[in-house]
């Protein structure tokens, strides 16, 4: 029944020593200096210390509600698998993390991660250093060392003693040494006649300067020696004395140098006259053989401008890129010719010329003989040209639909089929009166079309011979016949990707219609005289003021070849059938002869207009510009009165006496027209006169026959 009280008595005084202990322990690590952080397997943070949170710009109590992610983003499920089976296995180690601060900025440390379990959970323990800063130095420090090794110029460090502390990679690279070789080597090893006193001395001075260059010479590996610039520099690090030594290598330089020297040696003794000119063209160098020539000395023209020394020059066009002639009067009163080329050169930001003359007058004397002996031969050829050359001379106008004068509506619809058709390869048989202007339709077919870029071959079938009109469309082999010393195109081949224009077609023989015919179906031909089938990409358009359809009823054109023809027929208007046409026509002809005679005309007589507008023009549009031209070379004042009454005409042509030439003209005309045109030949008018061909045509030149006199 008694009552006890039972105490149980602890030794407190141990516990709390490690109360105290953990207590100082969460004060060191919450003060530590170092980042502080716990993390677990899912990311979450335990703890993080004082200096973490500041480091990384949050609150500490931030942490409770971060995963490992806010801070290292790239630290995703795989990678932190990945680190947790490591610090499983080895329970520590150390590495370098980037670690992204609350604003984004980067920060780098270096951690040092323990793996502890501590009530069954298991923590990784990581105390970081930042080394943003010395990784940044780092950096820095490698960047100068990369940038001293790989500087352009040589470079040494020596101390007082002229022991070469170090060097760079590029010196290493240009002498051939190497850095073993090089370091604690004494310098008088790499500078000839250098002796220890030198050596004393250029400390001295160094000393006193800080800084000076000289030049001297850098002994290679191989025994060589290169010229150098060397600049010394006095540095003074951690307590010891350097001299940092700048290398240049001037070989480079020093070859320049004597390459100018080579250069200006050549200028001088050159033949030709070299001039320098800055900017504003005054003179900066000027060769001996230009002074000579001048009769002054160099110096005398220096800082001239060009235009006192080289008067009436014309440097707008050398400056252009073209070569210039130009006379230049010497000391002693001699002309030359001189021809100029000039080549612009920038030079340290400043542009300067360089003038290049040759004496060309012996060049241009030939050349005047030349040109001499060019036109004499001219003239002789142009007494030997043949019919081609006139034909040819017609060939190289150049027409398009613009060149045709209208303001009929009538002829507009005509414009229109031209038009039409032109885009096409469709063959076109332009049908009309004589002087209704059928050519002009044909080129302006041929330029409207896609084949304008290639030739457009004419040809008048009724001006070429019998006998040879066959060889003229298709071409021949030599030998062929009499007379046929080479091989020749023919018209059909020239025009090949490009356009023919059978003028006159109804003056075609029979056989060769049958062979036009097969060209235009089939695209082949051969040469006369030759076996081998010739291919050809020809546009045909067909001319007549012949009723072919008739001619067909009279065997004497090939029905099938007029429905191959006849596939797109043009019906050219005659004159009187567009009368509103007569008032433009005249005074387009007018303003186009009066420029070529060098007259001015302003009008034209209202009166004769009204005859010209009520006159049936039976020669046509030809009809009309020929008596345009006549009344223009007749008009004295800037009125154009055209003498249209042909009977009063003809009387006055009978009261004046024609010369002999005029009467030579007028024969050759009514032989021409008695011919149907043709010139040459068994059927020509050079038989029909007696005349040999080529004399015959020497006088239509010289009397200036044009083919419309004579082509009705």
């Amino acid at each position: 029944g008694r009552e006890f009280a039972c105490v149980f008595v602890r030794d407190a005084a141990g516990y709390k020593q490690r109360e105290r202990l953990l207590e100082l322990t969460q004060f060191s690590i919450d003060k530590s200096p170092d980042i502080v952080f716990w993390t677990r397997p899912d990311g979450s943070f335990v703890y993080v210390n004082e200096r973490g949170a500041a480091a990384l710009q949050y609150e500490r109590q931030d942490f409770s509600s971060l995963q490992v992610e806010a801070i290292a983003p790239y630290f995703d499920l795989k990678m932190r698998q990945a680190f947790w089976e490591r610090l499983r296995s080895e329970q520590s180690f150390s590495a370098e993390y980037n670690l992204s601060r609350r604003d984004g900025s980067v920060i780098t440390i270096w951690a040092t991660i323990h793996y502890i379990e501590f009530d069954g959970e298991e923590i990784a323990c990581s105390f970081c250093r930042d080394i943003t800063q010395q990784k940044l130095l780092e950096r820095r420090r490698r960047l100068s060392e990369f940038t001293v090794d790989h500087s352009a110029e040589l470079i040494l460090w020596v101390r007082p003693d002229g022991r070469i502390h170090s060097a760079n990679k590029t010196f290493l690279q240009r002498t051939g040494y190497t850095l073993a070789e090089v370091e604690e080597a004494s310098i008088v090893h790499f500078f000839p006649a250098k002796n220890e006193e030198e050596r004393k001395q250029l400390w001295k001075r160094l000393r006193t300067e800080k800084q000076f260059g000289l030049e001297t010479r850098l002994i290679l590996r191989n025994g060589d020696e290169i010229p150098i610039f060397a600049q010394f520099n006095y540095l003074v690090h951690e307590g010891q004395e350097f001299n940092c030594i700048h290398i240049r290598d001037w070989s480079k330089k020093h070859a320049r140098e004597a390459e100018l020297e080579l250069a200006l040696a050549a200028m001088e003794v050159a033949k030709e006259a070299i001039l320098w000119l800055d900017e504003d063209l005054k003179v900066q160098y000027l060769n001996t053989s230009l002074a000579q020539f001048l009769g002054g000395q160099k110096n005398e023209c220096l800082g001239l401008p060009l235009k006192k020394v080289l008067p009436g020059l014309d440097f707008d066009a050398l400056a252009e890129g073209k070569e210039v002639e130009h006379q230049l009067t010497s000391a002693d009163g001699y002309t030359a010719s001189w021809e100029w080329s000039c080549t612009d050169v920038n030079l340290r930001g400043q542009k300067y010329y360089t003038l290049v003359g040759r004496n060309i007058t012996e060049r241009v004397r030939r050349r005047q003989e030349l040109e001499k002996a060019y036109r004499q031969i001219e003239e002789m050829s142009l007494r030997l040209q043949d019919e081609n050359l006139v034909l040819r001379e017609e060939i190289n106008l150049q027409y398009n639909i613009d060149n045709i004068v209208t303001v009929s509506q009538a002829y507009q619809e005509v414009l229109q089929q031209v038009s039409q058709v032109a885009q096409t390869d469709t063959t076109v048989l332009i049908t009309g009166e004589t002087g209704t202007g059928k050519e002009l339709l044909a080129r302006a077919v041929h330029n409207l079309s896609n084949r304008k870029s290639s030739p457009l071959i004419k040809v008048n079938c009724a001006a070429l011979p019998e006998n040879l009109i066959e060889s003229e469309l298709f071409g021949h082999e030599k030998g062929a016949f009499t007379g046929a010393q080479d091989r020749k195109k023919g018209r059909f081949e020239l025009a090949h990707k490009g356009t023919i224009f059978l003028d006159e077609i109804g003056e075609l023989p029979l056989a060769v219609q049958a062979k036009l015919l097969r060209v235009l179906q089939e695209g082949e031909f051969e040469r006369v005289g030759g076996t081998q089938t010739i291919r050809v990409d020809v546009r045909l358009i067909a001319a007549t003021n012949r009723d072919l359809l008739k001619m067909v009823k009279e065997k004497r054109f090939r029905a099938d070849l007029y429905y191959r023809i006849n596939v797109f027929p043009i019906r050219n208007l005659a004159l009187r059938e567009r009368p509103e046409d007569i008032k433009v026509l005249t005074e387009h002809f007018a303003r186009r002869f009066a420029r070529q005679m060098g007259k001015t005309i302003t009008r034209i007589s209202s009166v004769d207009l009204k005859k010209l507008q009520s006159y049936s023009f039976p020669g046509n549009v030809r009809e009309l510009e020929n008596i345009v031209e006549r009344a223009v070379v007749l008009c004295q004042g800037d009125t154009l009165k055209i003498p249209f009454d042909k009977q009063d005409a003809t009387e006055l042509a009978q009261d004046r006496f024609k010369t002999f030439e005029e009467m030579q003209r007028d024969y050759i005309l009514e032989a021409l027209k008695k011919t149907g045109g043709r010139i040459t030949g068994p059927q020509g008018a050079g038989r029909l006169l007696g005349l040999n061909d080529r004399t015959l045509m020497s006088k239509m030149r010289k009397f200036k026959i044009k083919k419309r006199e004579y082509i009705v």
